[in-house]
């Protein structure tokens, strides 16, 4: 009866990788643009995230705890292996949430690219001023300016402002005013020339 009881060190394993595991899906969501942010601020917003903040140092223990358990028990029982199944097909299912704005630019590419290439023309380097690229159904605003190094920028808001499309004429964020490089990241490059940043919340 003894090897057939599932241990409490299991059992809190599986708890910690269960309560995780949405957490984390929730929480790409989030910062992908898929859901509101201000979801953070409702009730089960701040509920999930002190528990996603509380549990990310026990999860952290409890993955290597379940690998080392998995590589070194000679007879494997399932509830052992759970934890670990659990918490990997949660980061890499986390891992390829594409953001909302690398998605719009996927479906709609062409458009986008059109678009750039005829505001191109009609942009007049050399001075300070934005071009306000026309109204679409695709984004919210867009823009379009000169960067450092010369470069030609157009910038689409999709949807949250802190998560905007980037065209960059140069490829290279660095080149971006204030949304890639200068007070913001590149989080993903799309394809050369194209790139979803985070914006600096400062």
């Amino acid at each position: 009866m003894g090897r057939n009881t599932i241990k409490p060190v299991s059992i809190l394993l599986l708890i910690l990788a269960v309560c995780w595991a949405p957490i984390w899906v929730l929480s790409r969501l989030l910062s992908g643009d898929w859901l509101p942010g201000l979801l953070w601020l409702t009730p089960v917003g701040l509920i999930a995230a002190l528990v996603g903040a509380a549990l990310l140092i026990p999860n952290s223990l409890a993955a290597i705890v379940a690998l080392f358990r998995v590589m070194f028990k000679k007879q494997l029982d399932v509830v052992a292996f759970l934890p670990l199944v659990i918490l990997i097909a949660a980061y890499l299912l986390g891992g390829a949430i594409p953001s909302r704005p690398a998605t719009i630019f996927h479906r709609h590419r062409s458009e986008f690219v059109a678009l750039v290439g005829s505001s191109t023309s009609d942009f007049q380097r050399g001075d300070e001023r934005e071009l306000r690229l026309p109204e679409s159904r695709l984004y919210e605003w867009a823009s379009m300016y000169e960067g450092y190094s010369s470069a030609v920028v157009a910038e689409f808001i999709v949807g949250d402002f802190y998560l905007p499309l980037v065209y960059i004429s140069t490829d290279n964020p660095d080149d971006v005013r204030d949304t890639c490089s200068q007070g913001g990241v590149p989080i993903e490059r799309l394809e050369p020339g194209w790139y979803v940043c985070r914006r600096d919340w400062n």
